[in-house]
C-alpha cells in the first residue's frame, strides 16, 4: 500500500507527470478500496486533477466524503469553495466558506490562538470567496462586510488591491 502510495507521490511531485501518478492511484484504489491511505490518495488524487486542469473532476473527487471519515480539513473545504463557485454552485461553496470563517471566528475568541502562515491564508482566500459568493448571491450587504474583514486582516495580502478597489478605499 505505501509503495503504490510513495510511487503516485514520485511522479506527481518529482516526476511532475500527473497523468502518471493518476494511473498509480487508480492501481492503490483498486487494489486497496479501504486502504489505510486513502485519505492521503484522495488528495493525491484531487492534486493531479488540478495540475492535469480537471476542475470538474476534482471537485467530484472533493464532493465524495473525506475516505478517513473525519471533518474535511480547512483546505479541503477552502478548494471545494473555490471549485464549487467556480462551477456556479453558489450556494454549496457559501457553505464551505462559512464553515472555515465561523470556526476561525469561534476558535479565535476561544483560545486567543494564533494561526501560522497556511491557516491565515486560507482564512483570507475564504473571505475573499465568501465575499464573491454572497455578491453573486444578491446578498451586498455581507459581501462588503467580507470585504473589509478581508482587508482588516490582510491589508497587504493576495486579495488587498481588489479588496479596496472594490470597496472604493486605497490600498
Amino acid at each position: 500500500e505505501q509503495i503504490l502510495l510513495v510511487s503516485a507521490l514520485r511522479r506527481l511531485r518529482t516526476a511532475h507527470d500527473p497523468e502518471s501518478a493518476l494511473a498509480a492511484l487508480d492501481d492503490y484504489a483498486a487494489r486497496f478500496p479501504s486502504g489505510v491511505l486513502a485519505p492521503e490518495a484522495a488528495r493525491l488524487r484531487t492534486e493531479a486533477l488540478l495540475l492535469l486542469g480537471r476542475k470538474g473532476a476534482a471537485l467530484d473527487e472533493l464532493d465524495k466524503p473525506s475516505p478517513d471519515a473525519t471533518p474535511s480539513s480547512e483546505e479541503r473545504r477552502v478548494l471545494r469553495g473555490e471549485l464549487r463557485a467556480s462551477a456556479g454552485r453558489w450556494r454549496a461553496a457559501l457553505e464551505d466558506f462559512d464553515s472555515i470563517v465561523r470556526g476561525r471566528s469561534t476558535e479565535e475568541a476561544g483560545a486567543g490562538a494564533t494561526a501560522d502562515a497556511r491557516s491565515r491564508e486560507r482564512l483570507e482566500r475564504a473571505l475573499w470567496g465568501r465575499a464573491s459568493t454572497r455578491s453573486h448571491l444578491g446578498d451586498d450587504a455581507g459581501a462588503r462586510a467580507d470585504l473589509r474583514e478581508c482587508l482588516r486582516r490582510f491589508p497587504h495580502g493576495r486579495f488587498a488591491v481588489e479588496t479596496a478597489r472594490l470597496l472604493g478605499e486605497q490600498p
